[in-house]
């Protein structure tokens, strides 16, 4: 094979190498930390909203995508907590109004999944997945708004009005009762659900708590009932941050939430050609980037092992590693020299 031919081949593809350390941050009820590890200037990112409570509280939603960052930086984790009945999630669930026995109870929002730089306050989100809105009290156990995206979802009216979900700008509005003498369910508001409304007239209808979110969705109206079927309206769901780039799905979440976590690391080790083949006798260049200084091993039949540009004569198939390094960083890169015979 001519040599020329062969370094032609450097034109075709390469192959990438990423050192990589996932972390995945589960609910706790508590903020967590996490701190860029050196040489990295990305996050792959991964962040789940929690669920409304109750058997018909509304998914969470998933946001992801790539989240640009300073090594050193400390980063803020909060991980949205399902809803309960009545209790909001953690993180931003708006509470269920509560009833005469329990069975009756609206049910809380879920909380969102957020990431925070300093000083950590609600405005200082980066990326945010929202909760979904608390089940509705009564005997209808009205639907939750499942978690939205750029707008949450509206919870469900069997008879008190379910609450609105939040947008981008505002959060959701609270469903109104069924009627006049009945209450109102709780705005949102940036970064929480509002409250689930309670029934006035017999105490047996109230509403679903609106889910966390960048803005968190309404809470449900109440009934004002005596007599089944009855019933108050479902939470609605509140809005995601998703930041360019991202990607958003909206109620795909029936748990807990979650924020997964990978490094991309400083250093992007590529080799040419991808999958280098030369014949017995002859020899081939290869050629790689991505830092300043590299070790070949082994360092037989190979002209230079601290080289970018080396030219190879193996007599036999061979695995090369190359330790690419700068002054902080080093990652390492396997690529295998098909030997054929001439």
């Amino acid at each position: 094979l001519m040599r020329l031919f062969l370094t032609a081949l450097l034109l075709l593809s390469g192959v990438i190498s990423h050192a990589q350390n996932t972390i995945v941050f589960n609910y706790t009820g508590a903020v967590d930390q996490y701190i860029v590890p050196p040489c990295v200037s990305q996050l792959e990112v991964t962040l789940q909203g929690a669920e409304g409570g109750g058997v018909n509280g509304g998914n969470g939603s998933t946001v992801s995508g790539l989240l640009d960052v300073v090594e050193g930086q400390i980063l803020e984790i909060r991980v949205g907590g399902s809803g309960s009945c009545p209790n909001g999630g953690y993180n931003g669930g708006g509470e269920g109004g509560v009833a005469n026995t329990t069975s009756n109870y609206g049910c809380g929002g879920g909380g969102a999944s957020d990431i925070r730089i300093a000083p950590y306050s609600l405005n200082d989100r980066l990326v945010i997945a929202s909760g979904g809105g608390g089940m509705g009290g009564g005997d209808t156990d009205a639907v939750g708004g499942n978690g939205g995206c750029d707008n949450g979802v509206t919870g469900d009216s069997p008879f008190g009005v379910g609450g609105f979900g939040g947008s981008q700008a505002s959060g959701g509005n609270g469903g109104p009762p069924w009627i006049t003498q009945g209450n109102t369910g709780g705005n949102g508001s940036l970064g929480i659900g509002g409250f689930g409304a309670t029934d006035p007239c017999y105490n047996l209808g109230p509403g679903g708590g609106g889910g966390g979110g960048y803005y968190g969705g309404g809470g449900g109206g109440s009934d004002c009932y005596n007599n089944s079927p009855l019933g108050g309206g479902g939470g609605g769901s509140g809005s995601s941050l998703v930041p360019a780039g991202f990607i958003c799905t909206g109620g795909n979440v029936n748990s807990s939430g979650s924020i997964t976590i990978t490094p991309i690391d400083g250093l992007t080790l590529e080799v040419f050609p991808t999958t280098p083949n030369y014949c017995e006798g002859d020899s081939i260049m290869m050629t790689i980037t991505g830092a300043d200084n590299y070790q070949w091993s082994p360092n037989e039949n190979i002209d230079d092992i601290a080289g970018s540009e080396v030219w190879i004569s193996a007599d036999t198939t061979t695995v090369y590693t190359i330790i690419g390094s700068n002054e902080d960083c080093a990652d390492t890169i396997d690529v295998q020299v098909n030997v054929g015979a001439s």
